[in-house]
């Protein structure tokens, strides 16, 4: 796991952040020449080396760890505020969306209605003006659909009522 190759070797635990580079092989070697100290029995030498230069690499180590553990707490902390306010603006975008596609339904709706009732009450009236007597009343000829063609016929009925009210009585 330690081998030589690797000795002078920086682990960046957080790509293109340089000043965060781990020492870990400054402290990886205190470690082993502490323990091939304390294998050769040179227990004074191993505690002089443990407690001087190796803690000092060690404070160092964990220093940076620290330093990378607090990027990484800002990063996330940023990378939260700005996913709740894309969240936010999505939110605002989805309702104006549903508000907008409403009004547009009611719109619609109303319009459709009135092209609908608008003739169906046109005739309503001439035929109740008819009804009452009035063989001048016309009906409004409106669209080539149903409606339309009922407009026309009632047109046509009217004229023909004209023509006989026209008509001399035989009695």
């Amino acid at each position: 796991f330690f081998s030589s190759r690797r000795r002078h070797t920086r682990y960046p635990l957080v790509t293109g952040v340089q000043t965060c580079a781990l020492p870990i092989c400054p402290y990886l070697e205190s470690i082993q020449a502490v323990l091939a100290l304390a294998r050769e029995n040179k227990d004074d030498e191993a505690r002089r080396l443990l407690l001087g230069p190796l803690r000092q690499s060690q404070a160092e180590y964990f220093k940076r760890i620290d330093a990378i553990i607090d990027l990484q707490s800002e990063a996330a902390k940023k990378a939260t505020a700005q996913a709740q306010a894309e969240n936010a603006q999505a939110r605002t975008l989805l309702i104006t969306l549903a508000l907008g596609a409403i009004a547009a339904s009611v719109g619609l709706a109303s319009w459709i209605t009135r092209s609908i009732t608008r003739p169906v009450f046109g005739a309503m009236d001439a035929c109740k003006r008819i009804a009452a007597g009035d063989l001048a009343a016309k009906v409004p000829e409106g669209s080539k659909d149903e409606i339309g063609q009922l407009d026309r016929k009632s047109t046509r009925l009217n004229s023909s009522h004209e023509w006989i009210s026209r008509m001399p009585s035989s009695a």
